[in-house]
């Protein structure tokens, strides 16, 4: 079976410097690396098996599509281990070559380049398409790898058919759900946010979501300050359970 190309590291790394003389690239419809490169060799074979071209569902009039986008990924990433998931050569050169057409219709830089804001373009597309820096923060913002770990997160064995992935559900309610958690140093634990996320699940299952943009920010500030006085990692996911669910009768008390 042909196996999944990625970005060679000195490609990458051109790549990355190049971002500012190559941002109106990243208004083009198709993509452009080959281009760039100007037939030098730019990547290499992986381990990883080859994906579908048209694995990941383009966001249309219906929706996003995050959800079933997670679903999907993560199947056919499913073997994939934890360093290979934070390697920046894999992500990049899904959201540059394999999934460039998913990257436009989701992330398009013009959301963030009204006005010819240039900077805010840029920084777009060093958060979507690149992994720079902090790539615990930068795996749950890159526009591809986000699906993944999100799929890693909430991923629970032996569950019904259908049922492996629900805890993406409330996850994926709303951007700010999403980007309140998954952008929180406690994320990469995913015992501790598989017992953040069954409260939400139960909420979002019972047609009352908690969701509330304040809320939902207010309580992943109250667990990084309970991380201030004590180790999360120590704390047992059924008392995680219980202090996340006392927290959100506590803000539907208030609403109420």
């Amino acid at each position: 079976m042909p196996k999944l190309p990625v970005f060679r590291e000195n490609a990458l790394g051109q790549l990355t410097n190049d971002i500012r003389p190559n941002l109106a690239k990243y208004k083009d419809e198709k993509p452009w690396i080959e281009e760039a490169f100007s037939g030098r060799v730019w990547s290499a074979p992986s381990k990883l098996d080859e994906l579908a071209d048209d694995l990941l569902l383009l966001p249309d009039e219906t929706g996003d599509h995050d959800l079933e986008n997670v679903r999907r990924l993560y199947e056919a990433l499913h073997g994939l281990t934890l360093t290979q998931a934070s390697d920046p050569r894999l992500w990049t050169y899904l959201s540059h070559v394999k999934y460039w057409n998913y990257m436009r219709k989701r992330w398009p830089i013009e959301r963030s380049a009204r006005g010819d804001n240039l900077e805010r373009a840029y920084g777009t597309v060093l958060d979507r398409y690149f992994l720079v820096g902090d790539r615990s923060r930068g795996v749950t913002r890159h526009g591809i790898a986000r699906l993944w770990w999100a799929g890693y997160t909430c991923y629970v064995e032996g569950q019904e058919a259908g049922q492996s992935l629900a805890l993406a559900r409330p996850l994926f309610s709303k951007q700010d759900v999403y980007a309140s958690f998954m952008e929180r140093a406690f994320s990469k634990n995913r015992t501790i946010m598989q017992a953040v996320l069954r409260p939400l699940l139960k909420r979002h299952a019972a047609g009352r979501p908690f969701d509330v943009r304040k809320d939902v920010r207010a309580l992943a500030k109250h667990l990084v300050l309970v991380g201030g006085v004590t180790i999360l990692d120590a704390i047992d996911s059924a008392h995680m359970e219980s202090m996340v669910e006392a927290y959100i009768q506590q803000c539907e008390v208030a609403n109420a």
